[in-house]
């Protein structure tokens, strides 16, 4: 992909996420805000941890946390964190011995984040603005990435999972879970008489086939922003089609068995603000 196709996605990713800021209602083909996390598993008690005004902006495709589990004092990035809904569901988990990052593009969205974070007093939670291809981080410096709906919008995917499992510690998992283009290949049907994943996520659509190998995986995912027209999508601000499904898979970087797994307490970071 060129410098201009890239740019040009990046502009309207920006220019979508501007609009969510203010509000997400009509920007996407899903429920979003408190009742979407609720119904995609998310703990009601932690939820209700979170700003209203932070719950209101939750645009997630799944439930990351979902896939396993978070521990105390582990450090936890957040791709794309937007308002920092799954973030502070991950502070909560990790703790105040913990650490949290979220990552965004847009402004104005962490904007909204840091607002929420300041009416919880989770001083282990922090965002930056940054690119998941080039995550501003030292190696092995996380137990846990987290992606919600973010890495299908990554014009780069290769340079994505290379810094992803850069920053990620030996041992440590990446839960993620994204949109892809698939065939209706599922039996089950759930909202607009779209597939419903059977393991209580939502679908737009069967799910992405892989075999277990992330770039493999992205293989099969489409990329919706890069070209919309032969998926027949309407544009940037509807991504979404009813071949459009939700996947959900941890992957874990290989045990160096030289470079056994730190303690989550040694070495913390701050997070950054």
């Amino acid at each position: 992909m060129d410098a201009d196709s890239v740019d040009q996605i990046r502009k309207g990713i920006a220019e979508k996420y501007r609009k969510v800021a203010a509000s997400p209602a009509g920007l996407f083909r899903y429920p979003t805000g408190a009742e979407s996390a609720r119904s995609l598993g998310y703990p009601p008690d932690l939820v209700a941890g979170i700003p209203a005004t932070v719950q209101e902006h939750f645009v997630g495709v799944g439930n990351p946390f979902a896939l396993g589990p978070i521990a105390l004092g582990e450090a936890v990035l957040d791709l794309g964190c937007g308002t920092g809904f799954d973030a502070l569901i991950a502070a909560q988990l990790v703790g105040p011995g913990g650490c949290v990052v979220g990552i965004d593009l847009s402004p104005e969205m962490l904007a909204v984040a840091r607002a929420g974070r300041a009416g919880t007093g989770f001083a282990q939670v922090g965002f930056a603005q940054a690119q998941v291809e080039a995550l501003p981080f030292p190696d092995a410096a996380f137990d846990v990435v987290l992606s919600n709906g973010v890495l299908n919008l990554v014009p780069d995917k290769p340079c994505a999972v290379r810094e992803i499992f850069r920053v990620l510690r030996p041992g440590g998992r990446l839960q993620a879970c994204d949109i892809g283009l698939v065939r209706l290949n599922c039996r089950c049907r759930g909202e607009e008489g779209l597939p419903r994943d059977p393991r209580g996520g939502r679908l737009f659509g069967g799910p992405v086939r892989g075999n277990g190998d992330l770039p493999d995986l992205w293989a099969h995912a489409g990329d919706v922003l890069r070209c919309p027209k032969a998926r027949g999508l309407p544009g940037l601000t509807t991504p979404f089609a009813p071949t459009a499904g939700v996947h959900r898979r941890q992957l874990r970087p290989p045990r160096d068995p030289d470079h056994p797994r730190r303690p989550a307490d040694d070495g913390k970071r701050q997070p950054r603000s």
